[in-house]
Parts: C-alpha cells; structure tokens; sequence
C-alpha cells in the first residue's frame, strides 16, 4: 500500500462518527502499523500517532506512547503543521499524565494553552490531564481553581458529545477524590491528612455532586456507548456508601478477568478499581486477588500511574488482612516507586525543555507540587528547580483545614516553627503568592463551594470567608472566578449544564 492510500484511510479513520467504539477503532489502526511503520513518509507516520493518541486507550507500554507523541512533535513542527503541533502537545499533557509524570504534563499543557493557536476543543481536552496532575500531587484547589480560570468557558461553547462528557467524568473524578478526604479513606489522594474525625455532611454531598455530574457526562454523550469509567466511578461510590450489591452490579459484571495477552491498560485500571472497592467495603480476602491479577499484567502497560498506586492498595489489604510482613513490603516498594517516578518526571522535563529550545518557545508557567508526607517518611516530588520546604505543605493543610479562620500570619508562622520573615520569603520564592492572598484564596475557593451546595444567604458566606460586607466579599469573589457570587449559585442550581468551581480513571484516571 503505498503512502497516498495509507494517508486516505488515516483520514477515514479519523472521521469515523464518534458513536464508534474506541476498542474498535484502535484495533482497526493497529492493523495499520506496519505498514505506515514501513512507509517512507514520517509525516505519515507522526499522523499515525497522534491519531492513535487521541483514543485514549493502548495495549502498549504508555511510555511508548509518549515517546512516539515526543518524535511526531518534532516531525510537525519541521513541516510547519501548527495545529497539529499544538494537538500533539495537548496528547503528551494526557499521557505524561498517565505515566505518572505530573509535573511533565502540567508543563506541556500549559506551554500548549498559552498558544493562541490552540483549537477550543484540544483547550478543553487538556481539563482531564491538568485536573488529575493536581489531584495526584494532593492539589484539589489548585484543580477547581484550573476549571474555573481556564476551562469553564471553553466547555460552556462546546458542543462535541464526546468531549462534553470526559469534562463531566472529570469533574465527577475530582468530586469523587473530595469525598475521599471528608470520609479519611486511606488512599494515594489523601497521604497529606492529619488524622481527625471525617466531615459526614461534606461526604454525602460530594458523593451526590460525583452521581450528578455521571447523570450529566451520559446526557451530554446519549448517542454515544456508556463508557467504562462512569460505571467504574459508580461502582467506587457505592462501595464508599457500604452497599455491596450496587457495587457489584456496577464492577462485576464490568469487570471480568483481563484478555490473557495483551489487556488494555483501562481493561487493567478497571480491574483495579473492582480490587479497591472490596478493600474499601471490608473484604480484604476478596481484594487480594484482584489487585495481584492487576500485578501479573503490568508488563503490558509499563511504569504508569496504576503501577505506583497498586503496592499502596495492597499494603493496606495486607494489613486488613493481618499480615503486617507483606503490609511493610509493599509501603516500602510504594515509596520506591514514587521516588523512581519523580526522578522518571525530571528526565521527561529535561527533554521537554530540550524540545522547547527547539520549538523556539520556553516551558513554563506552571507551580510546583508540594512536598508528601507518608507516615516517617518524606516523599519529595521532583520540581522545575527545587522542591519546596516541608513547611509549606503543613501551612496548605492548616489553611484549608481552618478555613473560617483569620490567624495572624505571625501566629500562622511561630505554629509552623519558623519566623515570618522565612515564611513571606519561602512563599514568594516558591508559590509567587503572599500569606494574605493564599488565605483569601482558600476562603473564597470554600464560598465557592458554600454556595453550590448549600442554601446559607450569601451575607453569611461572606462572613463565613472572612469578609466585613457582602459588597466586598462580592467584588473579592468576581476578581478570584470572574462571575459574581449570585451568578454562581443560579450555575449551581441549574443543573448539570451549568456545573460550577467544586465540581477520579476516575480513580483510575
């Protein structure tokens, strides 16, 4: 087949109607690789990729996915194609993401966002990679902060069914991880708490935005399959509320043993998943091999985000399970991995900023991921520079834990051990930001979602965050989200079209 043919049915690949299902579109493609491995053209080729990048799914290595995207950049730019160039880096933003490289993917998506080049829907795609890097580096705000600033808007104009419903499933996933940290569930999205009692009101509220938000991702995409991932996340969510039997009607059934050759990697995340939610229900004996059977395929998908959360999940099964030998080894293979991840991130950033010199453009633009703490143990992610001083991540949990209330930054920095000065020059240096402004930051990020999910008059909110006066609270709030509080409410209250700020593979991602 020569390269004239190939690239004709590329294109009538591409154009399939979006009813078709994805499994069936990639093995279709697949049948097409060594031929356009074969053909002469490497436009061809990087064309080839970033089709197949765009479905989401693989049965190769996600590195290998990444890889191929990094080459076809290159091979875009050199034959001048802009927007396929910027497509290309929106698809790194989702798979660096999924490899587990976070600060890679927020870095190429915000180098992609800057372009004003970038088509409104690839600006709306990147939502799903940006939101869940934060939600791995234990930064929900900074994700709800994200959809308000810089997708918001795009998915109010957007009218492709496919893509309105990922942005709602996304939204669900983030709602999914709040519930996870108002329950104290133990799991990789809330290794920052400090042991308390869980917040019941914030639980059950959060759970209704996750159904709310799965209800509108399937009446934006009714004309398109079910995917995998809403029943995933329901499943999730019936298992937190103790009730086994909708739990199993959505993952058992969803969930079957993964192909004995070469299972996808969401086949693998779902398989997962059904392994998670009997951990959670209390069936640790029932758990274990789910989650080892996810283990005994990981040579499909290589080092990815599903590799490093499975020994956590299976620490916590073996301690449920009385064995506290295994427990310990796999929290320490957990922090092995993260540790081999962050140092695989600084190595994907170090050719990322290789390809920007070539690009002509700098990365940048992007902060950089708090410092972890597990038990003893500190996990330092890898930064653009360097990482962070610990007291910062305490000072995030005492912020957003102690929301309604307006501690002198004096006090604030004698209860972190240092003195003011150190704390107003660390946060310059590494946040760009002041004491003053994180604060109000944090109490309008609440209001925010005080006005989504509850009936308290606007004044009271606004007392609530701090503010003398509904007017100021009101200026405060339309500079921070760009509406105005009432405006926000009635977004709130109409329903799925018109979902606000507080909006996880689910947890898959």
């Amino acid at each position: 087949m020569d390269d004239a043919a190939l690239r004709r049915q590329l294109v009538q690949l591409g154009a399939l109607h979006s009813d078709t299902p994805d499994a069936l579109r990639l093995d279709e493609l697949e049948a097409l690789r060594s031929a356009v491995e074969g053909a002469r053209s490497p436009l061809l080729h990087a064309e080839f990729v970033l089709l197949r990048a765009r479905l989401h799914e693989t049965r190769r290595p996600v590195a290998e996915m990444a890889a191929d995207l990094e080459l076809a950049l290159l091979t875009f730019a050199a034959n001048q194609r802009e927007r396929q160039q910027l497509q290309c880096q929106a698809q790194l933003a989702y798979w660096y993401n999924l490899m587990g490289h976070e600060v890679s993917a927020l870095a190429v998506a915000h180098r992609a966002m800057r372009h004003p080049g970038l088509p409104p829907e690839d600006r709306l795609a990147l939502f799903t990679p940006v939101a869940m890097a934060y939600a791995h580096q234990l930064r929900l705000g900074d994700a709800w902060q994200a959809w308000e600033r810089d997708f918001r808007a795009e998915h109010a104009r957007c009218s492709d069914a496919r893509l309105l419903r990922e942005v709602h499933g996304t939204l669900a996933s983030l709602h999914f991880f709040e519930a996870l940290q108002a329950r104290r569930v133990a799991t990789v999205y809330t290794l920052d708490l400090d042991a308390g009692p869980p917040d019941h009101a914030r639980f059950t509220a959060q759970l209704a935005e996750v159904e709310r938000q799965v209800h509108a991702s399937r009446h934006a995409g009714s004309a398109l399959p079910d995917p995998q991932r809403l029943g995933d996340l329901l499943g999730m969510v019936a298992a937190l509320r103790g009730d086994a039997d909708r739990m199993q009607a959505h993952l058992t059934s969803l969930c079957g043993p993964p192909e004995q050759t070469r299972p996808t990697h969401g086949q693998l995340s779902r398989l997962y998943n059904l392994g998670w939610s009997l951990r959670v229900l209390g069936r640790p004996e029932q758990a274990l091999p789910c989650l080892l059977a996810v283990r005994s395929h990981l040579d499909t998908v290589g080092m990815s985000k599903l590799v490093s959360r499975l020994p956590y999940d299976l620490s916590c099964t073996y301690e449920a399970l009385g064995d506290p030998t295994a427990a310990l080894r796999e929290l320490r293979h957990f922090l092995r991995l993260r540790s081999e991840m962050a140092a695989a991130d600084s190595a994907t950033l170090g050719r990322l900023q290789d390809l920007s010199a070539q690009l002509d453009a700098p990365l940048g633009g992007f902060t950089p991921p708090r410092q972890l703490q597990v038990g003893s143990t500190r996990i330092d992610p890898v930064t653009l520079h360097q990482s962070e001083p610990p007291y910062l991540a305490r000072l995030d949990r005492l912020l957003h834990e102690r929301t309604g209330e307006r501690r002198r930054p004096a006090e604030l920095a004698s209860e972190l051990g240092v003195s003011l000065r150190t704390l107003q020059a660390a946060l310059q240096r590494y946040r760009g930001s002041t004491l003053v402004a994180m604060q109000r930051r944090i109490a309008l990020q609440r209001a925010s979602e005080q006005l989504r999910l509850t009936e308290l008059p606007i004044r009271d909110i606004a007392a609530t965050a701090g503010f003398p006066d509904a007017a100021s609270f009101s200026h405060a709030f339309r500079r921070e989200f760009g509406v105005s509080p009432s405006m926000h409410r009635r977004r709130g209250l109409a329903g799925p079209a018109g979902q606000g700020v507080g909006e996880p593979a689910a947890a898959s991602d």
